[in-house]
């Protein structure tokens, strides 16, 4: 019994490995897709355009918000169970983290949070709160755009915006509205910023559980 224990919690580790492959794939289909979106030079100097492509795209990129976050739930439930290792005692043990998620990492007593998924920074709490809204209203905005700027007959410029946060990685909402875009943060420019940030804390977390 202790055996088929050991392998399910093996489980969770694989499960990770495999998040983290397909976080990859998505980040550098993201751009490959941006990068070969059509962009027409004969239409007008600063336009957006909403196709199969740009569809693509954007939900290249919410997956990779919804899947930083599966990964926290996943590291979240390897934490919980390193400090409530189960004895099988003739039984086939129950996962201690069965019913865990990152929403309980406050459970967890004894890994050190500095410089881990488990401390609030910004982009831990954009990664949260991003994946919620995607996860439970299903969008990034009414219609997946692909901006365009043309200068001198050449294309100088293809982006998607960002929804806007606040300095604390919150959504800025007003009464009932989200997904506001005033500030013109541009997703292509700041995804590497957040990606490669959140990977280095998973990299730190997954170290100071060693």
């Amino acid at each position: 019994y202790m055996h088929a224990y050991l392998a399910d919690c093996h489980a969770l580790i694989n499960t990770v490995q495999e998040l983290l492959q397909t976080c990859s794939s998505n980040f550098v289909y993201f751009y490959k897709l941006l990068c070969l979106h059509e962009a027409k030079t004969d239409f007008c100097d600063d336009y957006y355009a909403v196709s199969v492509e740009s569809r693509m795209a954007i939900s290249a990129a919410s997956n990779i918000f919804i899947t930083l976050y599966s990964i926290f739930d996943v590291i979240t439930k390897i934490a919980y169970e390193l400090e409530n290792i189960r004895e099988s005692k003739g039984v086939y043990p129950k996962l201690a983290s069965k019913k865990i998620l990152y929403g309980d990492a406050k459970k967890l007593k004894t890994i050190d949070i500095n410089g881990t998924i488990f401390e609030k920074s910004k982009n831990v709490s954009i990664i949260e709160n991003l994946r919620n809204e995607l996860v439970h209203n299903a969008t990034w905005e009414m219609n997946s755009k692909v901006f365009v700027k043309v200068e001198a007959g050449k294309v100088i410029e293809k982006c998607i915006y960002m929804p806007d946060f606040s300095e604390e990685g919150y959504l800025i909402t007003y009464k009932n509205r989200k997904r506001f875009f005033s500030d013109g943060v541009k997703l292509n420019e700041q995804l590497p910023n957040i990606y490669f940030e959140i990977l280095h804390r998973i990299l730190n977390t997954i170290e100071k559980l060693r």
